[in-house]
């Protein structure tokens, strides 16, 4: 069987951020005038920018992949950072829907004055994981990274929820597997003074005519067009198949952009040759003549657990 190689430093957009470097990574930035600090693998994007407005010092960092969706790659797009930092808004619930128009797996770090606060992506792909504990702050990636800077074990009924639903399973609402560690949820804000999260509430216009409701659908296209073809100036991308209607809507945004496409299905134990997430790839693949590869799953070794 194939040999898996690990590298900490080569994960994307793994970070920590903490009242002091983390030392599991390579580079340290600090923030607030010190008085946080993100480390981050070197594979990881950190985009910063600080700016004066409304009479107010504001500063943002974005971390991990983030696009917007407002524009394409040669249309200049708006940098995230500098984006939020030049708003002028005095609440961070309008800098978070002001972000909503920025695309991929990212968190923000935003201070207003003298406030702090995390918030991530609107899906919340990018996870924050977040305690204090004795005074001192951290938020992470993974609630592992948080729960060993505080010399935390799981606890007991962590354990047992998990193991009860399946190890790739979340933990329910904002728990994690450490006692104190808390993950934060989509829409929804962390002050890092109060230690809160706060949801933000969605605000969604009804769209009642098929003349509006033809318009949304057409925003989308174009919005989705616009994400798509910034991950493609970023790096070459491969469409993941099964045999369901998720992966066939995204291979057929992209396949719109790149004509040259690359496609994959992963072969999972116990699936026989005519199975749907086999079959109904490889017929895909047939009929568009592409570029397609299925791969065998790989069980990593317990460490990258």
């Amino acid at each position: 069987m194939e040999t898996l190689v690990y590298d900490f430093d080569e994960a994307v957009s793994a970070y920590a951020i903490a009242d002091a470097p983390v030392d599991r990574f390579k580079n340290h930035l600090p923030v607030a005038d010190g008085k946080l600090v993100i480390s981050y693998t070197t594979a990881t994007q950190v985009h910063t920018a600080q700016a004066m407005a409304g009479g107010m010092p504001r500063e943002v960092a974005v971390i991990g992949i983030c696009v917007d969706s407002h524009k394409k790659h040669d249309d200049q797009p708006e940098q995230a950072a500098s984006y939020l930092a030049g708003l002028d808004k005095s609440d961070v619930g309008s800098v978070y829907r002001a972000s909503r128009r920025f695309a991929g797996r990212f968190i923000v770090f935003y201070r207003l004055g003298d406030a702090m606060y995390l918030f991530g992506d609107a899906y919340g792909m990018l996870q924050i994981n977040y305690a204090r504990i004795g005074g001192h702050f951290c938020a992470a990636v993974t609630d592992k990274l948080v729960g060993d800077h505080f010399g935390l074990e799981p606890s007991p009924e962590s354990l047992e929820i998990q193991y009860s639903g399946g190890l790739e399973r979340p933990m329910p609402y904002d728990m994690t597997m450490y006692d104190g560690v808390k993950a934060l949820l989509a829409d929804h804000y962390l002050d890092l003074s109060s230690m809160e999260a706060s949801r933000i509430k969605l605000q969604f216009a009804l769209q009642d005519t098929p003349e509006k409701q033809r318009a949304v659908i057409d925003r989308t296209v174009t919005l989705v067009d616009n994400i798509l073809d910034n991950y493609l100036a970023m790096a070459p991308i491969a469409c993941p198949l099964t045999g369901g209607h998720d992966s066939r809507v995204v291979f057929a945004f992209l396949k719109r952009l790149e004509k040259e496409l690359k496609c994959y299905t992963f072969h999972h134990a116990g699936f026989t040759e005519d199975h749907y997430d086999l079959a109904i790839p490889r017929a895909i693949a047939k009929d568009y003549d592409l570029d397609y590869s299925v791969y065998n799953i790989l069980t990593p070794p317990p460490r990258v657990f």
